[in-house]
Formats: C-alpha cells, sequence, structure tokens
C-alpha cells in the first residue's frame, strides 16, 4: 500500500503549498527566529503548516509525485489519491481523529466544521535543519565583596578602562615614531625622495616647439572629422553609416505571470495549456528548477495588472496565483 502521507510530508519540505483535491490544500507560513525573555528560550525559525478548505483545484503536485515515485500513470496515481481522501473524509465522519504523522490531525468541531491542529514538533523550513529551541540564563557578574549580584556592569565604568589599556599601549608607540627620526640620520641625508626629481624639464623653445607641432596635428584631424550641428548631430552625406542601437535585453525585465497549474508529467502540463487556449487565454507551458512543469497565463510588466487577470481568471481556475520572473 502507497503512503500518501510520507509523500505529502517529503513536499512539504519542498513546496509552500500541496493540495489533496477536493479536500483542501497544506500552506506552508514562515516565521522568523524568536527570543522569549521571560524563559529566556531562543527558537529557530520555522515554516509552520496550517491548512486551507478553500484550495480544492487539483495542482498535480501530489499525483505527479506518486507517478514519478511508483512509475505508473496519471490515472492511475490520481485514482489513489481520490481513494485516499474519500478514506479520510469517511473517517471524519464517523468522529474519529485522523492523524497525519509528523503533519497534524483532522477532527469534526461541534459545529460540524473540519479543524486542522499541526504537529508542533516538526519544522518544515530546511535552511533550520538541524537547529532547536534552547534556554540560556542571562550571564551575572559579582562584586569581590560578595554582597550584591549585578545584572549588568557599569558602561561608563567599562568604558573608562578600554580608554586606560589603549593609552598604556599607544604612548609607547608615539614616542618611539617620535624619537627614532632624530637619532638617525634620515632627515639629514641628502637623497631626494622626490620621485620625479630626477627628471629634466624641458626648455622653453622645446616646449614652443611641441605646442605648435600638436595643434598643427590637432587642425589636419579635425579636417577628417565629420561636420556636426549644435546639438551634436552628423551632418555627413547620407550613405554614411548610422550607429547600431543595442536592443534592451528582455531578459532583464521583470514580468508576471498567472500560474494555473503545476505538473510532474509535460502531457499532463500541455493538457492543461489546450484547455486554457481554448478558453481564450494565452497560455504556455514552462518548466522550473525543480523539473515540474508550470502552465502560465500572458505575461504583464506590472503586479496590478497580473492582479487584474487573475481576478478574471479564479472563475476558471479557482487556486490559481501570480509568479514573478
Amino acid at each position: 500500500m502507497i503512503d500518501i502521507i510520507s509523500h505529502i510530508r517529503e513536499l512539504l519540505f519542498k513546496h509552500d503549498c500541496v493540495i489533496l483535491p477536493a479536500f483542501g490544500g497544506f500552506i506552508g507560513n514562515y516565521r522568523p527566529a524568536q527570543i522569549d525573555k521571560n524563559t529566556s528560550t531562543f527558537s529557530p525559525p520555522v515554516k509552520a503548516i496550517s491548512f486551507n478548505r478553500n484550495l480544492v483545484h487539483n495542482d498535480g503536485l501530489l499525483i505527479g509525485k506518486i507517478s514519478a515515485e511508483r512509475k505508473i500513470g496519471y490515472a492511475d496515481s490520481k485514482r489513489i489519491v481520490e481513494d485516499f481522501i474519500d478514506g479520510v473524509k469517511r473517517g471524519l465522519e464517523k468522529g474519529e481523529r485522523v492523524v497525519f504523522d509528523r503533519i497534524g490531525y483532522f477532527q469534526i468541531n461541534k459545529e460540524g466544521n473540519i479543524e486542522f491542529e499541526p504537529d508542533g514538533d516538526v519544522n518544515f523550513l530546511l535552511d533550520s535543519y538541524g537547529l532547536t529551541s534552547f534556554r540560556r540564563e542571562p550571564l551575572m557578574t559579582y562584586e569581590l565583596s560578595g554582597r550584591k549580584a549585578m545584572r549588568d556592569m557599569d558602561p561608563v565604568r567599562s568604558s573608562n578602562r578600554k580608554m586606560a589599556w589603549r593609552a598604556v599601549i599607544a604612548v609607547p608607540f608615539i614616542a618611539a615614531m617620535i624619537l627614532v627620526p632624530l637619532k638617525t640620520d634620515l632627515l639629514k641625508s641628502k637623497v631626494s625622495l622626490n620621485p620625479i626629481s630626477g627628471i629634466e624639464l624641458p626648455d622653453s623653445e622645446l616646449v614652443e616647439k611641441n605646442k605648435v607641432i600638436i595643434s598643427r596635428e590637432a587642425s589636419e584631424n579635425s579636417e577628417e572629422q565629420p561636420a556636426t550641428d549644435e546639438a551634436g548631430s552628423n551632418l555627413s552625406p547620407a550613405n554614411a553609416e548610422s550607429p547600431v542601437l543595442k536592443p534592451v535585453q528582455d531578459d532583464l525585465i521583470e514580468k508576471y505571470y498567472i500560474v494555473t497549474g503545476s505538473f510532474k508529467s509535460r502531457e499532463n502540463g500541455l493538457r492543461m495549456v489546450n484547455e486554457a487556449s481554448s478558453k481564450g487565454y494565452n497560455a504556455e507551458l514552462s518548466e522550473n528548477e525543480n523539473g515540474f512543469y508550470r502552465v502560465l497565463l500572458n505575461s504583464y510588466s506590472t503586479k496590478d495588472d497580473a492582479i487584474k487577470l487573475r481576478d478574471k481568471v479564479r472563475s476558471d481556475y479557482s487556486d490559481c496565483w501570480i509568479l514573478k520572473k
């Protein structure tokens, strides 16, 4: 029997959303590191898991993983997932607590709604792998007399001690810098420290000749340059070649896309592309770094335009979302 829960748990480590079709979706929420000053407890960053009953549209992530892991067809994988979800629903209808090992558990509350309680002992953030919460008591220093325990040292006294130590080290060094040159012949040496002192400067006649040569070459070069108007535009004949302007690289411009599905199988992704195209959307297939194929609708240079399309697309794809590339 295929362990569906272990596949869901593995996907939660790599993705922020894992959907169980026609049941709901698990959402990963990032929480930064925290310090509880009352208990002196340090907690690492975590990715906590919550559950959203409105995410029921099949994104193909779970089915695609089972299909790839078990090397079975997409239809067979879909049927296995549907049977698993039906078993979860039957257990909840009987009033049972359905446990997803190391993820959390589901149960029906008094109002007849499904509640999810996450497992607080599991951190799905890979960057925090191996990190756990720990407690450290504040450091305490004691006076030599032992009369009173101080939580913190006096900042003024500590600063004065640092300045005194710096002065003890700096004074001998400064004295050495002053006395060493006075006791040596370094200052009396006739050797010049000027790097250009040995260079002979040209006389006035040679300078004047160089000026004449330079001005003559400048005038000859100016005759060969094309004439320009006051704005700097080229007034050469029409057959002169104009500079080629390099186009702006389109890859450097951020674009916003609407993602309607993610599939492990390229054929399943193409199937959704054809479906979206038949509904009048400009759909394309894009492979991400994890090897999954995303179905993208249109592209916009602003997020506001993408939001407008997302709200419109939700009538056909309820769990679509915005991707920035």
